[in-house]
């Protein structure tokens, strides 16, 4: 520690289990890691995927959040961006943690620029 000018260094093995408690700790958090961030879609609709969340948690005996509390815990974790369109709103994902997510969203190739 005093060779390292005071800077505690977490090891390796430490991280590893915390990440692992983290992911466990929440019936979303292991949701996205165990079904929907391993898959190759990357958006979608909230009834979707809360559907999706429900079937998971019986299969794993867990029990799941309500609806709302739902959208707004998952609002939260880092790699869900919620967009409103006006074909209704939709949750992206960013799939992989070091892709750089694109900008283009497939809900509005058709949307026109609207001149002012």
């Amino acid at each position: 520690l005093i060779q390292n000018d005071f800077d505690f260094i977490t090891p390796a093995w430490v991280e590893s289990e915390r990440t692992e408690w983290v992911i466990s700790s929440s019936s979303i958090t292991q949701f996205l890691h165990d079904e929907i961030y391993c898959s190759a879609i990357d958006a979608y609709r909230p009834k979707l995927l809360y559907d999706l969340y429900c079937d998971w948690c019986a299969d794993e005996k867990r029990t799941a959040y309500g609806r709302n509390n739902f959208y707004e815990k998952l609002k939260l974790e880092e790699r869900i961006t919620f967009i409103h369109t006006r074909d209704g709103d939709i949750f992206r994902v960013k799939l992989d943690d070091s892709e750089e997510q694109k900008s283009d969203n497939a809900y509005n190739d058709d949307d026109d620029d609207i001149p002012f």
